[in-house]
């Protein structure tokens, strides 16, 4: 069983460079990871199925289907499926617990931050961000807060990556760069034992954090709604993170900056919608704690951004 998932996982992402086959494989990976008694991952599966392939396959039928009654009619059943399968999944998932071993993972994780910059928080900060914006995007509560914390392990594998060259002063060479890219990779396959949804979910979002929305990221071809929707959310807080604390031998930038350079390269690099709603949570929350985006102390106004996401606020 557990090879059979492996390979459906492989053809998976292979799947992802090309469009016309994902659904097919996602609707074979969905029956597999049921069958194999993993209904947590089947239903994540039937979130990206729907998300990714229901939504386009409906943009299209609406290009060419003369009768838009017929179009209408056809896209609400498929939506009535989608919540019958989604309440049926659900009925079968035990109460969410914590991986075993992820208290490992995350140590792992700063140890991979602190490679980059001495807190060794980046991690932590870009699964506060995470988790808001997953929130700010309309995720049930359990859910974003799921995606938050698997999040923090995004960049678990530059622990691949020598420490001589992400030391290095000035820029990379080409040999350097793909060494670099490698991490994404790597990353995934520390945490390929991914029986736990979070882990699967950390897993995604290791492999796929640097993929563009254009498709000129890495892994290459993967592109707009076909790059999952965890990785998508991380790879717009990563880069505000990275923005705002400046490491790397980068400026820092206030955030406001921050904030205007995500918006020049929605549509480009990332999710133009998830971008939107970023920047509202930004704005609300930086509001709400009196916070000026704009102002000169910066990382100061950002920490404090940071630690009132990560309150205790109910549910996440």
């Amino acid at each position: 069983v557990d090879i059979g998932l492996t390979r459906l996982d492989e053809a998976l992402s292979q799947a992802r460079q090309t469009p016309s086959i994902l659904h097919d494989v996602l609707a074979c990976v969905i029956r597999a990871e049921e069958v194999a008694g993993n209904a947590a991952r089947a239903l994540l599966r039937l979130e990206e199925l729907s998300t990714h392939i229901y939504s386009t396959g409906v943009l299209r039928a609406r290009e060419h289907v003369e009768l838009a009654g017929l179009g209408e009619d056809a896209a609400l059943a498929r939506e009535r499926h989608q919540q019958q399968e989604k309440a049926r999944l659900t009925s079968m998932l035990d109460a969410p617990a914590q991986p075993e071993g992820w208290k490992a993972l995350q140590r792992l994780a700063v140890s991979a931050a602190m490679r980059m910059e001495e807190t060794g928080w980046h991690g932590m900060r870009v699964g506060a961000l995470t988790k808001a914006l997953a929130v700010a995007a309309g995720l049930p509560p359990l859910q974003a807060l799921e995606i938050g914390l698997a999040a923090e392990l995004h960049d678990i594998g530059m622990l691949s990556v020598p420490a001589r060259i992400l030391g290095k002063k000035g820029a990379l060479n080409d040999a350097e760069r793909a060494i670099v890219r490698r991490h994404s990779d790597a990353g995934a396959e520390m945490l390929s034992d991914d029986t736990h949804p979070r882990v699967f979910l950390a897993r995604e979002i290791a492999r796929y954090h640097h993929a563009r929305w254009d498709g000129g990221g890495y892994p290459e071809r993967v592109a707009g709604e076909f790059i999952p929707l965890g990785a998508r959310m991380c790879s717009i807080t990563d880069a505000y993170d990275m923005m705002v604390c400046g490491y790397g031998g980068k400026a820092r930038r206030t955030m406001e900056e921050a904030l205007a350079e995500l918006q020049r390269e929605a549509g480009r690099q990332f999710d133009p919608e998830l971008v939107s709603a970023f920047e509202g949570m930004v704005r609300s929350e930086s509001k709400d704690i009196g916070v000026d985006l704009s102002g000169g102390s910066g990382m100061d106004d950002f920490q404090e951004l940071v630690m009132s996401l990560k309150e205790d606020r109910g549910f996440v």
